[in-house]
C-alpha cells in the first residue's frame, strides 16, 4: 500500500533526518537536478554532485518554522536564496 503524503510534511521529515523523505523529495526534483548538470549538452559530474549537494543544504536549511499562509506569496519563501548560499559555500 502506498502511502500519500504532503509536500510540507516530505519537506519536514527530510529536513528531521528521514532518508526515505530525502531521498523522495530527490526523486521529485531530479528531473530539474539533472537538467541543471548539463553544460555544452554533456552531464558535468561535478557540476551535478555540487547542486546536490546543494539541494540537501537547502532541505536541511529550508525556513519551516514559521506558519505557511496562502497570503505568501511563493517568492517570499525565497528557497533560491539558500540553494545561492549552499553553492557559494560548496565552491
Amino acid at each position: 500500500m502506498i502511502e500519500m503524503i504532503s509536500f510540507r510534511k516530505l519537506l519536514i521529515n527530510a529536513k528531521n533526518g528521514d532518508e526515505k523523505a530525502l531521498m523522495k523529495m530527490f526523486d521529485l526534483f531530479r528531473p530539474m537536478i539533472e537538467n541543471a548538470s548539463r553544460s555544452a549538452n554533456r552531464k558535468d559530474e561535478d557540476l551535478h554532485d555540487i547542486i546536490v549537494m546543494a539541494f540537501i543544504q537547502a532541505i536541511s536549511k529550508f525556513p519551516i518554522d514559521k506558519p505557511w499562509s496562502a497570503n505568501r506569496a511563493w517568492w517570499q519563501l525565497k528557497p533560491h536564496s539558500i540553494i545561492s548560499t549552499s553553492v557559494c559555500r560548496l565552491g
